[in-house]
Order: structure tokens, then C-alpha cells, then sequence
């Protein structure tokens, strides 16, 4: 083999080495990106449960005040028709007997 050959060998050698260090870097880097990936992936998970756990939280506290205007509400309601009918009711009372 010439000298020239031996020159085109080496550097075949030499590019092939070279595009194996690539290769393994990016596969390095692919991995750790992967993992870095997963574990976002992982705090992601626990947030949207917090929130959730917080909304049911929430939507459960509005609920029950919901339900005590509604409750107050009628409450008032009831008491100020029977108000209001026992006015109506002593004015009626009032002009029948006096007329």
C-alpha cells in the first residue's frame, strides 16, 4: 500500500471516529433531554392534581353557599309574605269593620 493510500485509510478512520463521537453525544443529549422530559412530565402531573384538588375544594364551598342564600332567601321570602298578608289582612279588617 502506498503512502497516499494510507493517508485516504487514516482519515477514513478518523471521520468514522469522529461520526461515532457525534452520534454518541446526540445520544447523550437525546437521553438526557428524554429524562428531563419525563420528570417535567411528572411535576406537570402533580400541579394539575393540586389545581384539581383545589377546584373541587372551591366548587364545593360555593355549592354550600349557594345553598345558604337559597336557604335565607326563602327564609326571608316566606316571613315577609306573612308579613305582608297579615298587613293586608288588619287593613281589611280594619275598613270592613269600620265602614
Amino acid at each position: 500500500m502506498d503512502q497516499n493510500q494510507k493517508n485516504i485509510n487514516s482519515d477514513q478512520r478518523d471521520t468514522n471516529s469522529d461520526q461515532h463521537d457525534i452520534n454518541s453525544g446526540w445520544a447523550s443529549y437525546a437521553k438526557l433531554v428524554l429524562n428531563e422530559l419525563e420528570r417535567h412530565e411528572g411535576i406537570l402531573d402533580k400541579l394539575d392534581q393540586r389545581i384539581r384538588d383545589i377546584n373541587e375544594k372551591a366548587l364545593s364551598s360555593v355549592n354550600i353557599e349557594i345553598a345558604t342564600l337559597k336557604t335565607k332567601a326563602l327564609i326571608f321570602g316566606a316571613l315577609s309574605g306573612t308579613v305582608f298578608s297579615a298587613i293586608m289582612f288588619a287593613i281589611m279588617e280594619f275598613i270592613f269593620h269600620h265602614s
